[in-house]
Order: structure tokens, then C-alpha cells, then sequence
């Protein structure tokens, strides 16, 4: 995942996302793998519960197209 943030974090910060999904909300920490300026590449780092609740909400909005 990645977003545009407003400030540079430094490569490898672990930080709490917040995501707004579909079928509900997810909390999840991730790792800052790659930064181009203000554009900042994430891995997922949490427990896998939070991984499956963003998979149950993308597989529900592929079925749905």
C-alpha cells in the first residue's frame, strides 16, 4: 500500500493506519519499506486477523463488479 503524506517518515518506522473499507473499518501497523518525497511504500506488519478483514472487503467488492 501506499499513501501521500504530509511529512517524510524515515524508512523502516512502524506506523498505525487507519483505514476506512466498504464492509467496516481496519486498524493496522505497517512498516515504511520505500519513499519517493512525500510518497510512502507500506508493508503490512500486524497480525494476520487485520489482513483478513481487508481480503473478506476486496474479494466482497470484486464479486460485486
Amino acid at each position: 500500500m501506499s499513501a501521500i503524506l504530509p511529512l517524510e517518515l524515515p524508512l523502516g518506522e512502524i506506523v498505525e493506519c487507519h483505514l476506512r473499507l466498504p464492509l467496516g473499518g481496519a486498524q493496522v501497523r505497517a512498516a515504511i519499506r520505500n519513499r519517493n518525497i512525500f510518497r510512502h511504500g507500506f508493508e503490512f506488519v500486524q497480525p494476520r486477523s487485520a489482513r483478513d478483514v481487508m481480503k473478506e472487503t476486496f474479494d466482497a467488492i470484486a464479486r460485486s463488479r
